[in-house]
């Protein structure tokens, strides 16, 4: 920048983190780059002791470049001076920290999970205990008893402690994940060992099971059970989701890719989908759009795929 506060020279790597070409960003004033990125200052007042001085300076400030990307960036200005030490404007250098951001949630949010494993693990045992008393002595009642009013009534708390057993079982398997145990497998034996159990409910719900399963397959390096467990339920999300599908089908089909030597699994469905407001929400940990739903069957796919 020059003493006016205007830019007079940018870099190529300016344009690939902003987004604004440089042509583009010649002349224009500091004050005008900084509202057309959006740009704001994060809290760093521990930078301000250790870093800052007359020489220079660094912030910490967040962007929004002109595609529409949010970044964090380290911006560190420091003044041109010429052989008088007289100013002549002033240099700003930034560094991309995003990905590092990324990282550091990422693991405070698995930090946290561990502590939530911790706590829930010797919660969920006891919990599970108790639900198996309760069901137990439903079973009993409804046994003995020969009211057709109590009988429906002590199906229904059956049903309830289920329901409430299937939903803390799914927060101990996030919260507190099995070790992974990887082999070659092969993805159609999975399928085809898992048919009957994807038959079950699709026939229940009057939806179409189409397996289209390669001829010639590659072994792929996995834990057999977690892929077993990420088929079902993104085939049980699919299922649901035609509800109110004519003709609902769903389809699950393996090819090989050998241009990238890779195996690929695909499944898909005709029901109504999400909106594109609820697609980036779809993997975050209690996020449902389900009436009854945890929010925690695609949290669990995803860190297994992503594992």
């Amino acid at each position: 920048f020059d003493r006016n506060n205007k830019v007079i020279f940018c870099n190529k790597l300016f344009h690939e983190v902003t987004g604004i070409k440089p042509g583009n960003a010649i002349g224009i004033t500091l004050r005008e780059l900084t509202k057309s990125l959006s740009l704001s200052f994060v809290n760093t007042a521990f930078m301000k002791k250790k870093f800052m001085n007359d020489r220079l300076k660094t912030r910490e400030v967040i962007i929004t470049s002109a595609v529409g990307e949010k970044k964090h960036l380290i911006f560190r200005i420091s003044s041109n001076k010429d052989a008088n030490n007289k100013s002549n404007g002033y240099i700003i250098t930034g560094s991309d920290i995003t990905l590092l951001k990324e990282e550091q949630q990422n693991k405070q949010h698995q930090e946290k999970l561990a502590i939530i494993g911790q706590l829930g693990s010797g919660i969920v045992h006891e919990t599970k205990n108790m639900l198996a008393s309760i069901k137990g002595y439903c079973q009993l009642i409804y046994l003995k008893s020969d009211n057709d009013y109590v009988k429906s009534h002590i199906k229904r708390i059956e049903e309830i402690t289920t329901e409430v057993n299937k939903v803390i079982t799914e927060f101990l398997a996030f919260s507190k994940p099995n070790v992974q145990k990887f082999n070659e497998v092969y993805l159609n034996e999975i399928i085809l060992s898992i048919k009957y159990m994807l038959e079950s409910p699709s026939f229940a719900k009057g939806v179409k099971l189409e397996l289209q399963l390669a001829k010639q397959e590659n072994p792929v390096y996995a834990d057999e059970l977690q892929i077993k467990q990420v088929i079902l339920n993104i085939a049980k999300n699919a299922i649901e989701a035609m509800d109110e599908t004519n003709l609902p089908l769903l389809e699950i089909s393996t090819s090989l890719s050998r241009t990238h030597n890779e195996m690929i699994l695909k499944i898909s469905d005709n029901g109504k989908g999400l909106s594109k407001e609820d697609l980036p929400k779809l993997y975050k940990p209690f996020y449902t759009t389900k009436e009854f739903g945890t929010g925690l069957g695609l949290s669990t796919c995803y860190r297994i795929i992503e594992e």
